[in-house]
């Protein structure tokens, strides 16, 4: 078994840097339409606790995001992550609160003495915060053994919509669009199969996609759709 080795402050420092860019990227590329703005401002209303960075990395690793939680989270609920599920990457705020002693230095308010705490109080000394950010895991609730009904214990203050339409005939529509893909030469895949390397699709139930020499075209289905999502695209 490999030995876990704890990472570096310049590493972690690294990633930071990494993510902040890589939300800022996402920004930018869905600001160019109107359409994509108004994609992005109902994402953003989903995920309003969460700071504008932490919505654009969620929305940009794993898109359509319901709800997301750590693994410590679903699993203290009862509730655990799927096997083979990648986990979302944001970034968790971190504050040290410090007073500053007679020396000037900095002592941690959590081993301040407790006449140090009276004069917090008294306003004889001034307490300080630092923010700093480190990367954490998140997963989707979706990403769970969680079913729909649920959804709202997990996260009582979310809004869920739950489609309850039926549809009649699943087999002859599934055969239909089988029949149109090969008429096409359009082969349907999964993200384990996908030739141009579609390997997370979050919430969207499928992909139509073209090579960049347009040579190749296929059609990517997410596991995660239901039998009914599955065929109706």
């Amino acid at each position: 078994m490999a030995k876990w080795q704890k990472r570096t402050k310049e590493e972690i420092e690294q990633e930071v840097q990494q993510m902040t860019e890589k939300s800022l990227t996402y920004v930018q590329n869905h600001t160019q339409t109107i359409e994509d703005q108004l994609e992005l401002l109902r994402f953003m209303d989903r995920f309003y606790e969460y700071s504008f960075r932490n919505q654009a990395l969620i929305q940009a690793q794993f898109e359509g995001a319901q709800a997301v939680g750590s693994f410590a989270f679903f699993k203290k609920m009862g509730f655990s992550v799927q096997r083979g599920e990648k986990g979302i990457r944001i970034l968790k705020p971190n504050i040290f609160e410090y007073i500053k002693g007679e020396n000037g230095q900095c002592i941690p308010l959590s081993k301040a003495t407790k006449e140090q705490k009276e004069k917090i109080q008294t306003g004889e000394l001034t307490k300080h915060s630092i923010y700093s950010f480190s990367p954490t895991t998140v997963f989707d609730i979706t990403q769970t053994n969680a079913k729909s009904e649920d959804y709202p214990k997990l996260f009582p203050n979310k809004r869920f919509a739950f489609s309850t339409e039926k549809t009649t005939d699943l087999a002859a529509l599934k055969q239909s669009l089988i029949y149109v893909s090969e008429k096409m030469q359009v082969p349907i895949h999964t993200p384990q199969t996908s030739r141009l390397g579609f390997r997370e699709l979050g919430l969207a139930k499928g992909v139509f996609a073209t090579s960049i020499d347009g040579k190749q075209k296929e059609i990517v289905l997410n596991p995660r759709n239901t039998q009914r999502k599955k065929w109706l695209l």
